[in-house]
């Protein structure tokens, strides 16, 4: 089968009665921004769970499946995306990098360092852990509640960037001459108590680095 999905976006996905649809509305902004950039290269479109499909076996399955046939994992990054209670985001991101592993060993040494998982902070933390800031991140912090059209200035160009760095890491997978995604009958997300304990392990010790103040913030 191989890929079905250019990326798959992982965000938190907002309590209707205590949260700002923000995460919401920007993940299906940047899902439209991004498949506009796709359709100049590949078929592929990037992925969203825009229904909720979430808690129980058979939509685990599902958003699984999801994840396993996607070329990379887009994170959008907030203050509560790696939360112990819901760790639904933290458990789509563990997976990929059981993934990334395994799929990149494939590639020339050359062309391992590019990663599959690509984070954007949208809304963070004072310091965010090393998981993420070792990786190429995108600082969206300035991205407004009313600023949808994410292909626009400032962010346009970034949102260029990050598709070319998912059809870079697409095309380095078709020339490796090996298939990095083979079907499966089935694929599950780590499990809840595995995840707890890379929660508790990446959330100790030293933070990661602090991010530079926003603009107006100094």
């Amino acid at each position: 089968m191989g890929f079905d999905h250019a990326c798959f976006i992982s965000y938190r996905h907002p309590d209707p009665k205590v949260d700002h649809p923000l995460e919401e509305e920007f993940a299906e902004d940047l899902r439209i921004a991004l498949d506009s950039e796709f359709s100049a290269h590949f078929k592929l479109r990037a992925f969203r769970d825009d229904k909720g499909l979430r808690g129980g076996d058979f939509i685990d399955e599902a958003i699984a499946l999801a994840l396993y046939h996607s070329v990379c994992l887009v994170v959008v990054f907030t203050r509560r995306y790696f939360d112990l209670e819901k760790t639904y985001c933290a458990r789509e991101y563990y997976a990929m990098e059981n993934l990334e592993r395994e799929r990149l060993r494939h590639l020339s040494a050359g062309n391992r360092s590019r990663g599959l998982i690509l984070p954007i902070i949208l809304r963070s933390p004072e310091h965010i852990p090393e998981v993420v800031t070792k990786r190429k991140y995108r600082d969206f912090r300035e991205c407004g509640i009313y600023q949808r059209e994410l292909r626009r200035d400032p962010f346009g160009p970034v949102i260029r960037e990050i598709a070319n760095d998912v059809v870079n890491c697409y095309d380095d997978f078709m020339k490796c001459g090996v298939e990095v995604c083979p079907d499966v009958p089935c694929y599950k997300l780590p499990d809840e108590t595995r995840v707890r304990r890379w929660l508790s392990q990446i959330t100790k010790g030293e933070p990661g680095p602090q991010l530079p103040l926003r603009k107006g913030r100094q």
